[in-house]
């Protein structure tokens, strides 16, 4: 009986997220604190690694022995993840347009490797 109850309540929070935040309603929103959510918490790792192994390259900060988390910096690759985020859905909703919204194989890999195509020649320019 427990087991009816736990699989239940999974098929609800699947069906909440799937339908709720990977809606069409709120997908822009979602990927956007996915992406900022992302970009911060790579930031705080990378700074807290830095921490841990004494890796700072401020040489004032290295001198002091002042090792604290920047939270400007943080805050902006969260910056810069949102904007990522915003990006990425409106390249990937132009897509749709332009090769259709079919769940299959190729278009799983086709799109994401466009969008390296074109990030990859636009930063050779």
């Amino acid at each position: 009986m427990m087991g009816f109850l736990v699989a239940d309540r999974l098929l609800q929070l699947g069906k909440f997220i799937n339908g709720t935040l990977f809606g069409r309603k709120n997908l822009m929103l979602t990927n956007c604190l996915l992406s900022t959510g992302l970009g911060s918490l790579g930031d705080g790792i990378q700074q807290y690694y830095d921490i841990l192994t004494n890796q700072i390259k401020d040489e004032k900060k290295l001198s002091t022995g002042d090792h604290k988390f920047n939270f400007i910096r943080n805050l902006h690759m969260s910056a810069a993840g949102f904007t990522t985020g915003l990006l990425t859905h409106s390249w990937y909703i132009f897509l749709d347009r332009y090769l259709g919204t079919k769940r299959c194989l190729k278009l799983i890999t086709t799109k994401p490797s466009i969008l390296e195509l074109y990030l990859y020649v636009k930063n050779q320019i």
